[in-house]
């Protein structure tokens, strides 16, 4: 029994995945509730199955929450625009399909292809204002033109969404029987298969970039900050990094040059360490005076803003590795005098309630390291 629950097990990872879900789609049927905060909630709810999708392991909780104080001003305006007249068709269909008359079947028509409309953008709008800085008129805009670009895609996505409301409206009595489904865990599930689906969609527009650039080029000028590197490296892990220095691409604005650029370095804990400011920084070396720690991780935070009045934001990570500190581990070797590719194994316990672990090696020539027979990293 305590084999089969232990964090590396199947069943463990089946039980904590399912709990994440469970817990994700409570948030957001509470933080939805009152309805003009629906819009932020499912900002919010985006925000943490992109991470899910990226096996970045979230705390369901505090992610959720501070990508709803986040999104909130622009989600709350987002709300006003979309959702109110998406209720107001509902309520409407809602209303002629009880009637029953013959008389507004070509209204009811009409209505339910506004709705399949409106629905189209809100399947793109929520997951653009949660993954990528924009303003709220660009982030519109490419709702409307991005599901152009993948016609099937956009029609799963939105179909998933619209099913719960098109069961509650033309087959209430199932709807009833199965509603439980959606308020266990269906909605943060529908949210995760569409953020899967949307980040394919989005990586085929550009393969060899960050999936979600593409969608710039569909509405226009657009700033955007790419290529975020660290003495040189994107997101290095495990590196010595005595004296970082951050190097970013600005691509796509219509202004001449920067009126302001803003460069922040942030622990884990969100704590910022070290500030620079100023129209005259240089994307291409920006040095942060910070004393990393060894085995820590770190987050730096840019925004741009132009003199046309343009701005953009864009974030990376990091992690140093042992650094200075003195290694405590014993070397480990095959026989002298046998010509081989020794496979070197040991067995360990991992204390419950681990959530992630880093393994630091260090060996005379290549090595690959492998747990519980998956290969760690991709090099």
């Amino acid at each position: 029994m305590g084999k089969w629950l232990s964090p590396d097990s199947k069943i463990y990872q089946i039980l904590s995945t399912a709990a994440s879900f469970i817990a994700l789609n409570i948030l957001w049927l509470l933080c939805a509730a009152p309805m003009l905060t629906a819009g932020v909630s499912t900002a919010a709810m985006y925000t943490v199955t992109r991470k899910m999708a990226r096996n970045e392991y979230p705390t369901v909780l505090p992610d959720f929450f501070r990508a709803f104080r986040d999104n909130f001003k622009k989600g709350m305006l987002a709300g006003l625009v979309m959702l109110v007249p998406l209720l107001l068709l509902v309520l409407y269909l809602f209303l002629g399909l009880s009637g029953g008359t013959e008389a507004n079947a070509l209204l009811r028509c009409l209505s339910w292809v506004a709705v399949g409309i409106i629905g189209v953008i809100n399947s793109y709008l929520w997951p653009l204002l949660a993954w990528y800085e924009n303003s709220l008129g660009n982030s519109l805009r490419n709702a409307v033109l991005l599901p152009l670009s993948n016609p099937f895609i956009a029609l799963a996505v939105t179909a998933l969404n619209l099913l719960p409301l098109f069961l509650l409206l033309r087959h209430t009595a199932l709807f009833l029987r199965i509603s439980f489904l959606w308020l266990v865990a269906g909605f943060a599930l529908t949210a995760f298969v569409n953020t899967q689906l949307l980040r394919l969609q989005l990586k085929q527009m550009t393969p060899d970039e960050d999936p979600l650039a593409g969608l710039l080029a569909l509405g226009g000028f657009c700033m955007r900050i790419e290529a975020l590197k660290i003495n040189g490296v994107s997101e290095p892990l495990g590196f010595a990094l005595p004296f970082p220095e951050l190097s970013f691409r600005v691509r796509d604005t219509k202004s001449k040059k920067a009126a302001q650029i803003e460069v922040r370095l942030l622990d884990a804990e969100g704590r910022i360490l070290s500030e620079r400011e100023g129209a005259d920084l240089d994307p291409a070396g920006v040095e942060l005076d910070a004393a990393l720690s060894p085995r820590s991780s770190y987050r730096l935070h840019v925004s741009v803003a132009g003199d046309a009045g343009d701005c953009a934001q864009a974030e990376c990570s990091f992690e140093t590795g042992k650094m200075e500190e003195p290694w405590t581990a014993e070397w480990i070797a095959a026989p002298k005098g046998e010509d081989c590719h020794p496979l070197l194994r040991r067995r360990f316990q991992v204390r419950p309630g681990l959530v992630r672990a880093r393994l630091y090696a260090s060996g005379v020539g290549l090595f690959e390291a492998y747990v519980n027979g998956e290969k760690l990293g991709e090099e």
